[in-house]
């Protein structure tokens, strides 16, 4: 397989990685410092900040719109999830939220989302979430990641949970069916995998060992 030179690019992660030049037919690739893959952005010191960026970005930029185009409570809810807080969700497995202000950026969306509506303007935030329906996103993310592990490791889809997990069902003391915490270099700690062990490790029998999602 021929490749373009041009087209290949080096991203060294890691506090300690030696920065090595590589080469293609003599030619040095070029070497940087963040790189956007499906619509996530990696950045070398492996922190989500410009991705959060990102989608803050575009999810305010979207309200805005919302604003100014929709007078009904009910749309602008409707339209909030259907248009603007997919920025805020979206491979949100892989970025997952490690830092305050990181969490207190994406929040703020949701804030401002519910303020807009005339008839909540005056209520509180967590009030605002009450009549909405909505969820503060945090626990809807951290939802998402307990979901998620309940597909893997009941092979809903189709994914080896081996690659991703190590269990040892004897340890009964939270539930039956405990993960193991992986070995991880400190840069790493912040992903999916190794943040949501401790969520899953403390969940009820009757939730682990549900056959649906929705039981």
């Amino acid at each position: 397989m021929l490749f373009n030179v041009d087209n290949c690019k080096t991203l060294h992660v890691g506090h300690n990685n030696p920065r090595h030049n590589y080469q293609i037919n003599n030619i040095t690739v070029q070497q940087i410092d963040e790189e956007q893959d499906l619509g996530v952005k990696i950045h070398h010191p492996m922190k989500v900040a410009q991705q959060v960026g990102a989608a803050v970005k575009q999810a305010n930029q979207l309200l805005g719109i919302l604003k100014c185009t929709c007078d009904y409570k009910e749309k602008k809810v409707q339209l909030y999830k259907s248009l603007v807080r997919p920025y805020m969700d979206y491979c949100i497995h892989e970025w997952r939220l490690h830092f305050q202000k990181d969490i207190a950026a994406l929040e703020k969306v949701q804030h401002r989302a519910t303020k807009i509506i005339p008839e909540l303007s005056h209520l509180p935030y967590q009030e605002r979430l009450k009549t909405t329906g909505l969820l503060i996103l945090k626990t809807r993310h951290d939802r998402a990641y307990l979901t998620e592990t309940f597909k893997i490791l009941n092979k809903f889809e189709d994914v080896d949970p081996d690659i991703f997990f190590s269990s040892d069902v004897t340890q009964t003391w939270s539930n039956g069916f405990k993960l193991n915490q992986p070995q991880s270099r400190t840069e790493n700690r912040c992903f999916y995998i190794h943040r949501v062990i401790n969520s899953w490790n403390r969940l009820p029998d009757e939730a682990v060992t549900s056959k649906t999602v929705l039981s």
